[in-house]
């Protein structure tokens, strides 16, 4: 496996890392959704916040677990041979 290869299948577990922490914040927001009763001054950000962070979240987990390759030409660039110098 080469170095390019690696580095695709760490930014791959990170994706997985963050669609997790993106589901979980969904789950919270769910939960406050459901569960709150009308005691909405104890959160530090408002639902909208949340939901909309918790989204955000979600989506880049799917980039980074589907399109690794983005983030990869970061590292490595197409044109090897203009970094042999």
């Amino acid at each position: 496996m080469s170095e390019k290869q690696a580095f695709s299948v760490l930014v791959r577990a990170l994706g997985v890392l963050v669609a997790l922490h993106g589901a979980k914040q969904a789950w919270y927001c769910a939960a406050r959704l459901i569960w709150d009763m009308g005691m909405s001054g104890r959160y530090l950000y408002p639902l909208s916040q949340d939901v909309a962070y918790g989204a955000a979240v979600l989506v880049l987990g799917a980039i980074m677990i589907r399109q690794p390759d983005w983030i990869v030409r970061f590292a490595w660039p197409l044109d090897d041979q203009s970094n042999s110098n």
